[in-house]
């Protein structure tokens, strides 16, 4: 090798934090810009002038992955797979990630068999296996991501052990969520999934939070501290229900400043927990976006938001230490005071909410847009879906973050 062939990788190297080669895959939740005043079970996908659709033109590459959400009932599994799954997979040529929640019943109740609660999980299951199996699908079958009640240690949801908490009661509320989580892992997988086929996501919130009666009860405040690790569904052999840990963060306008907190504010001191656990599995951005509104006013600005966007990119890009991003999804949907979409259809709200720097126009809809979010997938660090790779998308080391 040729001494100006050393120094021309040592140069590289010395300017690349991370190898030159794509290493992020990148999707979102697809909301479209409906106002959320609940969760939403999903998007509409396969409508007319499909949103999805327009929106990988606009960004030029497939989506790696695409979120829906799902609350688990023995009912209406046709709108689940049927109108989302499938076309996800087959029409937008992207990985489906289900956000699943058990809202339906108690943690306990789950985790000592509760007769409606396994008819449901059986129900799913059997969908699943179809989607996964069934004729038509490659020979290795489909792929999937579960993410489980997510946002343990917020208390956003009914199956979130802190919520409704108290210091007397939060231990055992966080072993029922743990069993819950165990026995919904373990009655899908006795269906024979393999790793390639499904994945397991652990998705927590960026910051932890206690009810206000519990945290202000003397020696309760600092079980925030520990919520991350308490929650985690660990079965004491190698955390096997596990296979990704995630992170669900955004940055909305101080009310006084409107100053964004930076990347690395929103998301480092989660980073900093799962890393701690040392349990050694990928990690992900599973939820993230930036306002230019509060539940105030409007104290933010579009130029904010796209300045945000563009540094959030560049973080994930050099996040190599200790625990670099392997999926990034951003929320694309504005909900109730916040205009988190990153691509909206332009004069559909009645309050305004779209927003955009870079309207793109589809024959007679205009979406508002951030380009800093065109511009910054456009990096090859990012990965999209394998057009040459139909069967399966992406590869297996890809959907298993290795």
């Amino acid at each position: 090798m040729t001494c100006a062939l050393v120094l021309a990788l040592v140069l590289v190297g010395a300017g690349n934090p991370r190898p030159a080669k794509a290493d992020t895959m990148f999707g979102l939740f697809p909301g479209q810009n409906n106002i959320l005043t609940a969760l939403l079970y999903g998007p509409t996908i396969g409508q007319s002038n499909d949103y999805l659709a327009d929106m990988v033109t606009w960004q030029g590459r497939d989506n790696a992955v695409v979120n829906v959400y799902w609350q688990l009932s023995a009912t209406n599994l046709d709108l689940l797979f049927d109108t989302w799954l499938h076309p996800i997979w087959d029409t937008h040529h992207s990985v489906p990630m289900i956000s699943l929640n058990t809202n339906n019943w108690t943690n306990a109740g789950i985790a000592a068999g509760n007769t409606q609660a396994n008819a449901a999980i059986d129900n799913f299951t059997e969908r699943l296996d179809d989607y996964i199996n069934a004729e038509g699908a490659p020979e290795d079958g489909r792929r999937v991501y579960i993410r489980l009640n997510w946002e343990p240690n917020a208390t956003f949801a009914g199956y979130s052990p802190a919520k409704g908490a108290t210091c007397a009661n939060i231990s055992q509320r966080l072993e029922d969520y743990k069993d819950a989580w165990k026995h919904v892992h373990d009655r899908v997988m006795s269906a024979g999934f393999n790793a390639t086929q499904v994945q397991w996501v652990y998705s927590v919130y960026a910051d932890s939070i206690l009810p206000p009666a519990m945290a202000a009860q003397s020696g309760c405040p600092e079980r925030a501290d520990t919520l991350i690790a308490d929650a985690y569904p660990d079965d004491g052999q190698g955390s096997a229900e596990v296979d990704w840990l995630g992170v669900d963060g955004y940055a909305n306008p101080d009310p006084t400043t409107g100053a964004l907190a930076s990347p690395a504010e929103v998301f480092d001191d989660a980073l900093g927990q799962l890393h701690e656990m040392e349990v050694n599995k990928p990690v992900s951005i599973n939820e993230v976006s930036a306002s230019t509104r509060n539940p105030t006013n409007q104290n933010g600005s579009v130029a904010a938001k796209g300045e945000w966007i563009e540094s959030y990119l560049n973080w994930v890009k050099t996040k190599t230490s200790p625990d670099p991003i392997k999926m990034s999804l951003w929320f694309s949907a504005d909900i109730t005071s916040r205009d988190w979409a990153i691509f909206s259809r332009a004069g559909t709200l009645a309050d305004g909410y779209s927003a955009g720097n870079c309207p793109h126009v589809v024959g007679t809809i205009t979406y508002n847009t951030y380009c800093e979010y065109q511009d910054g997938i456009a990096d090859p660090l990012f990965i999209s879906s394998d057009p040459a790779n139909q069967d399966r998308l992406i590869t297996d080391a890809q959907f298993l973050g290795s």
